[in-house]
């Protein structure tokens, strides 16, 4: 329903009944909408970290090189953000007022953070520390209006292009060329 008609017009009732359940079941379980969408909102950020985690476990075990890491990672991490376009967009709105939500969103966002930290480190071996902090919250920070701006502009851009070219950039920033 969040996603459907967005989290002001879904009311209690309106998910109750969509859900199958009375308005008291869904009052056993949240005490309001708010308290609901924010444990939804956690536990979608919590499965993108362990897509991403995923992901590099996966780059890792099939000894990918740092090129092909990177374009398996975006690729695994975009497909989750094109899944949920409307919900994610609802999301956005409603961090910009809720700071619980906020929170929550950080929080996973910094543990993708460290992933990425940790995964740079263990292939470059040879940057200092606050290098690649630093490079990990460019590529973040870029990844993130990009995404935004494929939400904003969904069928109006060509998704796959945009998704390369951002691929290709992160590839150039972040990749030492021989």
């Amino acid at each position: 329903m969040f996603t459907k008609i967005g989290f002001e017009a879904a009311t209690t009732h309106l998910i109750a009944q969509n859900a199958g359940i009375s308005v008291g079941g869904l009052y056993a379980h949240f005490p309001n909408k708010e308290e609901m969408f924010l444990q939804i909102i956690a536990d979608r950020d919590k499965n993108a970290y362990e897509v991403m985690r995923s992901a590099i476990d996966t780059a890792v075990s099939k000894n990918m090189t740092p090129e092909e890491t990177v374009e398996f990672l975006f690729s695994s991490f975009f497909s989750i953000y094109r899944r949920d376009i409307a919900f994610n967009l609802e999301v956005n709105k409603f961090a910009r007022f809720n700071n619980q939500a906020r929170e929550i969103h950080d929080y996973w966002q910094d543990h993708e953070a460290d992933l990425l930290d940790e995964w740079l480190a263990s292939v470059f071996t040879e940057s200092n520390e606050d290098d690649l902090k630093a490079a990990v919250l460019i590529v973040a920070l870029s990844a993130h209006e990009v995404f935004q701006y494929l939400y904003k502009n969904q069928g109006r851009v060509d998704e796959e292009k945009m998704l390369k070219q951002l691929i290709m950039m992160v590839k150039r920033f972040l990749i030492p060329r021989a």
